[in-house]
């Protein structure tokens, strides 16, 4: 009867519920396979604590490696989407910045046509507040 610790055909079947399961059963066949390479006239009791230390010690190397991996991956992942954004944001602005400068550019010319017309009726403006001050003077003198 197999080892029911021994066995990864659980993890399979129950599809791997976590990478940390399945670098368990990574690491508990390598144990399978120095038990079963270990020296048929020592009992395997001896040497399961230690096969068990080494397993941990190779779960945790299996954990830290997965770990880095994923965080190479998040890291990349974000990376790039912020690259994306950062791109996307900068055809956004040049985009907006060239229908500003259209909007500009027409407001612009509403604004001179706005001023010239404004400018003939300045000119009257001028010339009345000319005339008042003028007038101020001259009232001025006379008293």
């Amino acid at each position: 009867m197999a080892n029911p610790f021994l066995s990864t055909g659980g993890a399979r079947r129950r599809g791997a519920a976590s990478d940390k399961a399945g670098a368990a059963s990574i690491t508990m066949g390598t144990v399978e396979a120095a038990m079963l390479a270990a020296d048929a006239d020592e009992p395997a009791r001896w040497n399961f604590g230690e096969l068990l230390d080494e397993a941990a010690k190779e779960t945790d190397k299996a954990e830290a490696a997965l770990q880095e991996q994923l965080l190479k991956r998040l890291e990349a992942a974000h990376d790039a989407d912020v690259e994306t954004r950062g791109v996307a944001a900068a055809q956004r602005r040049l985009k907006a910045k060239g229908a500003n400068r259209k909007l500009n550019k027409e407001a612009g010319l509403k604004e001179f046509e706005r001023l010239s017309a404004l400018g003939a009726r300045r000119g009257v403006r001028e010339n009345n507040r000319q005339k008042r001050a003028r007038a101020r003077r001259v009232l001025k003198n006379l008293y």
